[in-house]
């Protein structure tokens, strides 16, 4: 939510408390305290006025964060909790923690010349800290503002409320905690933000001297550099010897290097790899606060199974949740929509429904006016040859030879085509449904040579996986019906299309990070493919300057 100055605020305080007890303390010192107004000025604070006069009304009108004309205890330690707020990926200059703090020591301080109004303190402590709640629980940017459909509003809490509980807790900072995500993928981050951070303060490491591709075996001027750094970020053994070749543990340094880049892992340092290596561990930062930004974004996950998609990772998760607790199931990658082709896959969050053994495939326009027709005016049989049908309805009108009519019918929309089930099938023998408006959904692929390759954004729009049938067993072992492996290949290999409606939902995320931390440790960094991270970085600077 947006911030605007105290000075405009503290009108509204006047107003709220004129005639209390407030206003009655403070007038007489006024005059005095006009210079110390004006430096509050620049403090930002919530911007939902009604929200403020709510906590107020709660106190009675009263001021929440002194007593006996001394500031609390309490409120030194929520100015402690908006000095912690980078360790949460936040911005501690957003809420003027350090301000705050010199206010603080000069209404502790007497006969300070600059003490500002003990009423103009609270009004500015209370903004600051309601921002800062909003933020660490909501996040900082509403996720439809960046095109996502992920609602957080479902996350509410009563910020006044809270706020004012605060005021009269003896652990606030255990209670702050508790409203960020709990779930590992956020509190690995976390830790990882720690290490980071710490990583880009040593400005000792030089940046690489970037040569034609280095193999196994060569020589390497920087490679004394090249060790230090892969010993900083954790891909080498700190007592691992000196070495003027290239080769040994430090290839499998490397090789471990690319994969945590999303690279090939095949141990040649050529551009893409130096790239990575080159990249400023102050992006690395950047990287891991935006993702605990989208996660911030999302509710605590219900007990059961789930599915994530990582678009910039290329990646499925499926995994069970228990209090909070996530365990990790099913790994796989996948292929996701094209970031060239303006076929991006879109972000958002539903539930299967249903999967579907031998699918049709009902080609989009687009794809058979823009794709297939041109092959079809080269080839009139590719028609038959790769299993499509012509249909007016649900009437198949041709299913071998593409005539000049038809070719019209499917121009104008009153012809469509589909490809029949089968090996050939662009959706391969299975299809996973979780009905959104976007018409996304996971599927097989009978182009599994696409996956060896690192960046897979190849499709339309849909996900393609890797181990189709892995993904089956996971889904419906989560059935009342019990569905063995045998069973599974059976279907996919059976005579007809079949339909099996799922007796329990799972949620499925289509999620988009650049930053992650694996279960065993390794902190993974990836390639900002559709633009996502540029964005949101824009969106949070407006944010900060509104």
């Amino acid at each position: 939510m947006k911030i605007v100055n105290y000075l405009f605020l503290s009108l509204i305080l006047a107003v709220l408390i004129s005639g209390t007890v407030i206003a009655a303390t403070e007038r007489k010192n006024h005059n005095k305290e006009t210079s110390a107004l004006s430096n509050l000025n620049t403090l930002r604070v919530f911007q939902d006025h009604q929200e403020l006069e709510r906590l107020y009304k709660l106190s009675g009108n009263q001021l929440i964060w002194s007593k006996a004309g001394k500031p609390t205890s309490q409120s030194f330690e929520a100015i402690q909790s908006l000095q912690q707020a980078q360790s949460m990926g936040l911005k501690t200059e957003k809420y003027a923690a350090d301000q705050l703090l010199h206010f603080w020591n000069e209404i502790k301080t007497p006969f300070s010349e600059n003490k500002p109004s003990l009423a103009e303190f609270d009004m500015a402590l209370s903004g600051s800290l309601m921002q800062f709640i909003s933020d660490l629980h909501l996040g900082q940017v509403d996720p439809l503002e960046m095109g996502f459909n992920v609602v957080v509003s479902q996350k509410h809490i009563d910020l006044a409320e809270t706020i004012f509980a605060y005021s009269h807790s003896n652990n606030m900072w255990q209670a702050i905690q508790r409203l960020e995500p709990q779930f590992k993928a956020y509190q690995r981050l976390k830790e990882a933000l720690s290490k980071y951070r710490q990583l880009a303060d040593d400005h000792t490491r030089q940046q690489l001297l970037e040569e034609k591709t280095v193999h196994p075996g060569d020589q390497y001027p920087d490679l004394n550099d090249l060790k230090i750094l892969l010993t900083a970020v954790g891909d080498l053994d700190q007592d691992t010897p000196t070495t003027d070749i290239y080769e040994g543990v430090i290839v499998e340094a490397i090789k471990h290097f690319q994969r945590r880049h999303g690279l090939e892992d095949d141990g040649l340092i050529g551009r893409k790899t130096f790239q990575q290596l080159n990249t400023p561990l102050t992006r690395r930062v950047e990287q891991i606060e935006l993702a605990m930004e989208r996660l911030r974004w999302l509710p605590e996950p219900e007990d059961g199974p789930h599915i994530v998609v990582n678009i910039p990772a290329f990646e499925l998760y499926a995994f069970h949740v228990k209090n909070v607790i996530e365990s990790v199931e099913l790994k796989m990658g996948v292929i996701v929509g094209s970031a060239l082709d303006e076929h991006e896959t879109p972000i958002f969050v539903a539930d299967m429904k249903y999967l579907v053994f031998r699918p049709y495939w009902n080609v989009p326009y687009s794809i058979a006016v823009k794709e297939l027709l041109p092959k079809f005016d080269i080839d009139p049989y590719y028609l038959y040859e790769h299993d499509y049908e012509i249909l007016e309805g649900h009437k198949i009108v041709s299913s071998g030879y593409l005539d000049e009519e038809m070719t019209t019918g499917i121009r104008s929309g009153k012809l469509r085509i589909r490809q029949r089930p089968g090996k050939s099938n662009a959706l391969g023998l299975i299809k996973f449904i979780f009905p959104n408006s976007n018409s996304v959904y996971l599927h097989d692929t009978p182009a599994r040579r696409l996956f060896s390759q690192s960046r897979r954004d190849f499709s339309h729009g849909c996900i393609r996986v890797e181990d189709p049938v892995r993904l089956a067993e996971f889904v419906l072992g989560q059935q009342e019906q019990d569905w063995s492996r045998d069973d599974i290949m059976r279907a996919m290999q059976g005579d007809n299309d079949q339909k099996i409606i799922l007796t329990k939902k799972i949620p499925v995320h289509i999620f988009y990070t650049t930053a992650i931390v694996r279960e065993n440790g390794d902190i993974a960094f990836f390639e900002d493919i559709y633009g996502h991270d540029e964005r949101l970085e824009i969106l949070l600077r407006s944010n900060a300057q509104n």
